[in-house]
């Protein structure tokens, strides 16, 4: 996984034009996604990463970044699933739409410990 990113990583895309750029950041993406998903740390992993939230950062709207600064603040249920839902269509990536998905699975848990704890009062 760690050598995928790498190759990827070290593309040079000076020479893409906007559509092969596109599909390389989603390859990108998919890989940092996999990454995610197994906890990979490397250097590579965080190079990559880094590199795709800067070209995010370049195309993500005012409105969604400021929905996911709002949503990891309040941690409102609602609100997480619902920017989330977008990022995962407009296929943004960043450190705050990681940050929104995992407070939006520790806020899924929250109910289910809160009848937990009830049930033991």
């Amino acid at each position: 996984m760690d050598q995928n990113l790498k190759q990827i990583i070290e593309t040079n895309i000076s020479g893409y034009n906007d559509e092969q750029k596109e599909n390389y950041f989603m390859m990108l993406a998919r890989a940092i996604k996999e990454a995610d998903q197994f906890r990979i740390k490397t250097p590579t992993a965080e190079k990559a990463r880094k590199l795709l939230e800067a070209y995010v950062e370049e195309r993500m709207d005012s409105g969604t970044k400021r929905k996911l600064q709002e949503a990891s603040r309040t941690m409102d249920y609602d609100l997480l699933e619902e920017v989330i839902a977008i990022c995962d269509e407009k296929g943004y990536a960043t450190k705050l739409t990681r940050l929104c998905r995992e407070l939006l699975d520790k806020v899924r848990f929250l109910p289910s410990c809160k009848s937990f704890f009830f049930f033991f009062k």
